[in-house]
């Protein structure tokens, strides 16, 4: 049983196709992590920002500051992603989550995959699982909306 010929599901197919470009542009320029180490220097300027107001001497502080702020607005996008429904909503809330899931991987997983051990492979886990999140929102939200349409149906 499909969707009915009188339902439009070309704006849903959005949700999977605009992160996936992200993702694969992210893997590509893995390579050459240009844009990537430029994020993450404005967020770990923005981190020492948010990290002012509390201990900025000790470098555990700072890394709990950043997991968590990162953290809430990794999820934070991914919600309003999942709740989009223009293509520019979507293509901003892609980048808020790559910007701000870069940090929290950082974060969280620099105590196991160093820089040094594989470049390629640090920068696309650090910059490919946000934007592998955002993919599988993005087909958990198609998938529920069509599931939707042909139930109604």
């Amino acid at each position: 049983m499909g969707a009915s010929p009188g339902h439009d599901t070309t704006m849903n197919k959005e949700d999977i196709v605009i992160p996936t470009i992200f993702l694969g542009a992210v893997i590509l320029t893995s390579m050459i992590p240009i844009v990537q180490v430029i994020l993450m220097t404005l967020n770990g300027g923005l981190t020492h920002i948010i990290n002012f107001p509390f201990d900025n001497d000790k470098l555990e502080t700072l890394e709990t500051t950043g997991i968590i702020f990162n953290t809430v607005l990794t999820v934070f996008g991914l919600f309003l992603f999942y709740k989009s429904k223009e293509t520019c909503t979507r293509i901003l809330t892609s980048l808020l989550v790559l910007f701000f899931g870069q940090g929290m991987m950082l974060f969280s997983i620099d105590h196991f995959l160093k820089e040094d051990d594989s470049y390629y492979i640090y920068w696309t886990v650090l910059s490919g699982t946000p934007m592998l999140l955002t993919v599988l929102v993005g087909l958990f939200k198609y998938w529920t909306l069509n599931l939707n349409q042909v139930t109604k149906s």
